[in-house]
């Protein structure tokens, strides 16, 4: 049991510092502003990752309709207004 919790948190840490939603120095794991916003606001990993991908002068309209569309897979990210 121990074991599989410790597959499951190595697997999880590694996808956060992946994303650059956290960050290892030394062994010691610490949040970036990402990392702190997504954990402040709630946001769910999966939106967290589509909202990161989003150019930065995006308009909320374009943030917004992206994290209601995350699937379509026809529509690239730097083509949101």
């Amino acid at each position: 049991m121990d074991h599989q919790l410790d597959e499951i948190c190595e697997k999880d840490l590694n996808l956060l510092l992946d994303t650059s939603l956290i960050m290892r120095n030394n062994n010691q794991y610490k949040s970036t502003e990402y990392g702190i916003a997504m954990a402040a606001y709630y946001i769910k990993f999966g939106s967290m990752k589509i909202i990161m991908l989003i150019k930065q002068k995006a308009r909320v309209s374009g943030i917004v309709w992206r994290s209601f569309h995350p699937y379509s897979a026809t529509t690239r990210v730097t083509n949101i207004p």
